[in-house]
Parts: structure tokens; sequence; C-alpha cells
């Protein structure tokens, strides 16, 4: 087995105003790597979640990241979503960036786990109530 072969999906790519970061923690709701932006802010830096994983279930991302704040007793890291539902938080220009990164990596495995332990896929209204 080659070890480091199988890291390559660690992926860092500098795009035109922003990095684009692909981690190997796969989304069970979306089916899908984990993938962050960063863009520069006049305060310091955004990291964004591109990827809508609930665009094959039955609602917005909103939705399940309401859920999610309203059932969820774990701490959240204070994430946020933008008008196109996607999860983002703002961070000064003296947070690191990998302690910004692993707040994300820790969030979405956790909602991801929320969602899919709970059966909340097909049973939202119960939730909702």
């Amino acid at each position: 087995m080659d070890i480091i072969k199988g890291l390559e999906q660690i992926e860092v790519k500098q795009n035109d105003g922003f990095v684009e970061l692909t981690m190997p923690l796969v989304l069970d709701c979306g089916c899908t790597l984990l993938t962050l932006n960063i863009y520069e802010t006049e305060e310091g830096y955004r990291v964004l979640c591109p990827i809508d994983i609930f665009e094959e279930a039955n609602g917005t991302q909103r939705r399940y990241f309401d859920i999610y704040e309203k059932h969820d007793k774990s701490y959240h890291f204070q994430m946020k979503l933008n008008e196109s539902d996607l999860v983002y938080k703002d961070y000064p220009y003296d947070y690191n960036p990998i302690c910004a990164v692993n707040e994300f990596i820790r969030f979405y495995a956790a909602f991801d786990d929320f969602i899919l332990e709970n059966c909340v896929i097909g049973n939202e209204e119960a939730f909702e109530a």
C-alpha cells in the first residue's frame, strides 16, 4: 500500500480570489468530500463550504442546519449560512487558518453524524415541530 498516494486527496489549489481545500472527510449526506474555500476579507478571511450537502434531500441546507441548531446541544463553532444557504464563518487575520479548517472539519463531522444517526432525512417534520 502506498500511503502517500492514499493521501493525495488532500488538495490545495490557489484560484482567482480564493484558496480551495479538498479534505478527506466524506460527508455521507452529500456523498462528497468536504471542500472549503478561503477568501480574504477586509478584516481577515472567510472560510466557506461551497457545497450544499442536502441538495438531493427533502429541503434546503438551511432546513437541516436549523434542525441541527435546534436539537443538537454540541458546540457549533458559530457557523452561519449565507444568502445561498452555504455554511461559512469569518475569522480575523490573527486566527490560525489550520484552526479554522479544524473547526469546519469538526462541525461537518458532527452535523453529518447528527442528521444520519437521528434519521432526520425523511422525518424532517418530526424535528421541526
